[in-house]
């Protein structure tokens, strides 16, 4: 083997050997460019997976937040109506209870309800019943013949100008108020009642 034979050998050897290095290292390079892009991709997807959470939490909260406010919007609401009709209700009520006064079905009702309500409490008499002036006299005298079994005491009817409708019986210091006007005393009583007929209504 002559000289330019064994060079060349030589130099075979030599890119042979290169040309193996060169492939260990490019396929290290590889493996850990590789565990790079894997360690890359895993923060990645650990970021994503965290922003998505906090975007979720966030949107659970502007939810609740928004939810919370139409809730106090609607219950404002509601309540703004509630006093805007029980205003309305309780400006119409004396004239309502006027009106049932006039009409002489609801008037029978109206004072026998008060006069049984009166002789239950006001068992004693006499009694002065004060009425509006214009209640029919015969309407006075079934009332009074009514009472007669289970009062002890005579019965005696005035009429008060001051008594729109209704009656207001007078036993000694005791009273059994069932005039419009006492009837609409206790506004806090009448304004819950009418609450809940309010809510019936709405349900």
């Amino acid at each position: 083997m002559n000289l330019d034979e064994r060079t060349r050998a030589l130099l075979d050897l030599v890119e042979a050997h290169r040309a193996a290095r060169r492939e260990e290292l490019l396929s290290a390079a590889r493996a850990k460019a590789q565990v790079i892009r894997n360690e890359a991709y895993r923060e990645a997807r650990t970021r994503l997976h965290e922003a998505l959470a906090q975007e979720r939490k966030r949107a659970v909260r502007e939810i609740a937040l928004a939810q919370a406010q139409f809730n106090t919007r609607a219950r404002q609401h509601r309540q703004r109506e509630a006093n805007v009709l029980l205003r309305e209700g309780g400006n119409r009520l004396p004239d309502e209870l006027a009106r049932r006064w006039r009409d002489p079905p609801a008037r029978a009702r109206w004072a026998e309800a008060i006069l049984v309500h009166a002789a239950a409490l006001l068992t004693e008499g006499p009694w002065e019943v004060r009425h509006p002036p214009d209640w029919p006299v015969a309407e006075r005298e079934r009332a009074a013949r009514a009472l007669a079994p289970s009062l002890r005491g005579a019965v005696h009817f005035t009429p008060d100008p001051a008594i729109r409708a209704g009656l207001r019986v007078h036993a000694g210091h005791n009273v059994v108020d069932g005039s419009a006007a006492g009837l609409l005393v206790d506004r806090a009583a009448i304004e819950a009642r009418l609450l809940v007929h309010l809510e019936e209504s709405r349900a």
